[in-house]
């Protein structure tokens, strides 16, 4: 009874939450009650009788109230109609509320979703009764009378719906009804798919709003032409396509022009997935030199394993002609591959290759079909038009040149060898940057050393070890970040199984790619245990430079917590492209001027300080000199335009003086105070990586030189490690 009075009274405060809502606009407010109410209703519903006695003191008034609301939820959140239609339909069985649940509007919504759920059960038993392919051939199901005369009126039904002149609003649902009208069509022979299409009209309005559709709404187009492919596979449904004229796309009228080429025999045992394609021309003519040349066929059609009946030769021959045909109609390769046809042929080439290398005997069909050279070349071109797509281009050609006959094809032209060798070569170099997208990491570090970085650092994280559990932590929900310089970047979030003290994760994350800006910046992996709040705990940590060799980088990094202890060990993948670390050294140790000044460059000092920066060799991280002086930034650009000094880490706001490098990319600023004080560089060994640590001498801080001194720092390696004597 406790139980059953707490219920009522959540119910009771939502039906008074209900009351205050404008149902017009429900918004945020509405999905919380609604998501309040299927909650007390599945707890309800657990039970039998229970939800009779939930609802039992509820008024007529009331009764009216939470259906309109459940109506106008149903209308605005089209995503939770399925919750909706459930709610309501537990209410209506309540036999108090039967009286108000045979309203028209509630009886509506419960007679859509019902049909909605039939139709989604009558194609899965479809799907799961007709496969389209069982044991490597095409299964088929041949339609009785019956079938054929329910098709039929299915379609009329369809049809006279079209017909009617629907606001585009209602254009989805009119597509709709077709497609399902349709449903047989792929599992049916040609004979009955005949039988049913041919006779129905309007074939032309029906065209048009096919037509309208593909345009208007493109998210569908590849729906509308899978239907429009199999419509005009019946010759009076392509009569009725050259009435429409200048109203249909190009691509709708290349669609009648390969189902004309794909005619369909008279035969009716044959099915639709096997159609007998037209002979190719002579290949002795001019335009043969293009065209796909299959062995065993003769001048009427196909013989041997290429017959037709076989789909997937069907489907390689139809995409080598196309793409052949796209090649000499455009001149070559070198125009075909830029043109706006390539891609699509180049798709489809590549799912007919995926196709026959995974068919039985698949082989043998690629050795047999040609132009190589021709196909190679083309794409070998279309991937370096496209390199987006250079992914994809390498698994083609990686198909096709496994087997010798493609391979010697290629090595007959030494141009075509170079290029489709590069090719492999820069496919290796891919690192995946996120799920289903790559990048080309020497590439990519090119481009940072060019625009004044170090180089490119890119970091995997595979795995962690004997990780502490915090106190008090029932499990472990470890994620590690990895920060260098400044970008922060953190994997997704994995459950650490094991002992206490010995627990271990795995991450299968795409790597990360940082750009690192000096060589000697340090990266920073902290693997972090997520307590479900804002905060997180930190359980280990560890840090070494970028700028080291990837047999350089231990195979497991010992983590340690914030007291020094050992927290565990991570396993990751480094790899870094750019200027080794000595370099940065030295170009550092010649920006700090620390062995540059001299007692000759004393007026220089006192009376140009842009000579006196550029006579002591200060140069920036990319070796620019520092050569600008910035006495104060425009107002324009004083609001935002913040930085940091270089050498104390200062923050520059937008009047701050400053000496800057001169070049456009690079960020690298002096203050004045740097430039005016002078500097003490210690360097700082730790237990087991070294990193540099800037001090600044206090004693000496804010004081003007008043003569140059000289300064320098001795550097000497000890059991190799970097040591410091100054």
């Amino acid at each position: 009874p406790m139980v059953k009075g707490k219920a009522a009274d959540k119910l009771r405060g939502l039906l008074d939450a209900v009351q205050e809502l404008d149902l017009s606009r429900l918004g945020p407010r509405g999905v919380s009650i609604f998501a309040r109410l299927e909650g007390l209703l599945d707890a309800a519903a657990a039970h039998p009788g229970r939800v009779e006695e939930l609802v039992a003191d509820c008024s007529g008034q009331d009764q009216e109230r939470l259906l309109a609301f459940l109506a106008a939820f149903h209308q605005q959140s089209p995503r939770l109609r399925k919750e909706v239609a459930q709610a309501l339909r537990r209410l209506s069985q309540v036999a108090s509320w039967a009286e108000s649940a045979s309203a028209p509007e509630v009886r509506a919504i419960l007679a859509a979703e019902a049909k909605r759920d039939n139709t989604a059960e009558c194609m899965s038993s479809i799907s799961q009764q007709r496969p389209f392919f069982e044991g490597g051939r095409t299964h088929r199901h041949r339609l009785d009378p019956g079938e054929v005369a329910s098709a039929r009126v299915d379609l009329a039904r369809a049809f006279d719906f079209v017909e009617r002149p629907p606001p585009s609003s209602e254009s989805p649902e009119v597509f709709r009804r077709l497609r399902r009208g349709m449903a047989w069509a792929p599992f049916a022979p040609a004979s009955s798919a005949r039988a049913v299409l041919d006779d129905l009209e309007p074939k032309r309005t029906v065209l048009e709003f096919l037509v309208a559709f593909h345009q208007e709404r493109r998210i569908y187009q590849s729906q509308v032409d899978s239907m429009l492919r199999m419509l005009l596979r019946s010759r009076p449904w392509r009569a009725a396509l050259v009435q429409l004229g200048g109203a249909a796309p190009v691509s709708v009228s290349r669609l009648a022009q390969e189902a004309e080429q794909a005619d369909e025999p008279d035969d009716g045992d044959a099915s639709w997935g096997s159609e007998t394609l037209s002979p190719w021309e002579d290949p002795a003519s001019p335009e043969g030199a293009c065209q796909p040349v299959f062995p065993g066929e003769a001048a009427g059609g196909a013989a041997g394993g290429l017959a037709a009946g076989d789909p997937v030769a069907a489907t390689l021959r139809l995409a080598l002609a196309r793409t052949c045909q796209l090649i000499h109609r455009e001149g070559g390769p070198r125009e075909a591959a830029g043109a706006e046809q390539a891609a699509p042929a180049h798709e489809e080439l590549s799912m007919a290759v995926r196709r026959a290398v995974r068919s039985d005997g698949g082989a043998l069909l690629l050795d047999s079909v040609g132009p190589k050279a021709r196909i190679l070349e083309f794409l070998a071109r279309f991937a370096e038009r496209n390199p987006v797509l250079l992914s994809r281009v390498s698994v083609t050609l990686q198909a096709l040149l496994s087997r010798e006959a493609w391979r010697s094809a290629g090595d007959e032209d030494a141009g075509l060898q170079e290029r489709l060798r590069q090719l492999q070569a820069e496919r290796q170099n891919l690192v995946v940057s996120a799920r289903g997208g790559a990048v080309n990491f020497q590439r990519k570090a090119r481009e940072a050393r060019a625009a004044g970085s170090a180089g490119l650092l890119c970091v995997r994280v595979l795995a962690a070890k004997d990780l502490a559990v915090p106190p008090h932590a029932l499990g472990l929900s470890a994620s590690v970040v990895v920060s260098v310089a400044g970008q922060c970047k953190r994997t997704a979030t994995a459950h650490a199984g094991g002992e206490p003290g010995n627990a271990a994760a795995v991450w299968g994350d795409p790597p990360m790619l940082f750009n690192v800006r000096h060589a000697r910046d340090l990266v920073r992996l902290a693997v972090m245990h997520h307590t479900g709040k804002a905060d997180a705990l930190p359980v280990g940590a560890a840090k070494l430079p970028a700028a080291r060799p990837p047999e350089a980088v231990p195979a497991r990094l010992a983590l340690r917590d914030a007291d020094g202890k050992p927290a565990g060990t991570l396993e990751v993948e480094l790899q870094y492209d750019g200027e080794p670390a000595d370099l940065c050294e030295e170009r550092s140790r010649a920006r700090k001027g620390s062995d540059a000044l001299t007692q000759s460059d004393d007026e220089s000092l006192m009376n140009s300080p842009a000579e006196t920066f550029k006579a002591a060799g200060i140069c920036c991280d990319a070796g620019h000199p520092v050569s600008t002086y910035v006495l104060r930034l425009p107002a324009w650009r004083s609001c935002w335009a913040h930085a940091s000094c270089g050498m104390c880490s200062r923050t520059l706001l937008g009047s701050d003086p400053r000496w800057r490098c001169p070049h456009r990319r690079c960020g690298f600023a002096i203050c004045e105070a740097c430039h005016a004080a002078e500097k003490v560089l210690t360097f700082e060994l730790g237990e087991e990586d070294p990193w540099l640590v800037k001090r600044e001498d206090s004693e000496r801080s804010g004081r003007r030189l008043t003569e140059p001194r000289k300064r320098c720092i001795e550097m000497q390696v000890v059991d190799g490690s970097w040591g410091a004597a100054g």
